[in-house]
């Protein structure tokens, strides 16, 4: 056995995945509502500030 018998198979080349194309906006989901108000700190905030973004929301309630 030669070594160019027990080299591994040289892997092919690859080409990039054809881009995908953007999908259309799903319209079974409703549309977040946009939550704003204050930090504890007393600053403005709304959710409006982290569209495309995942976030998650902690509300504190006066009593």
């Amino acid at each position: 056995m030669s070594r160019e018998d027990t080299r591994p198979p040289q892997a092919e080349s690859q080409e990039a995945p054809p881009e995908t194309p953007a999908r259309e906006e799903d319209t079974s989901r409703p549309k977040a509502a946009i939550l704003s108000g204050q930090t504890l700190d007393g600053e403005p905030i709304s959710t409006a500030d982290f569209l495309g973004t995942p976030i998650v929301v902690k509300v504190y309630a006066e009593h």
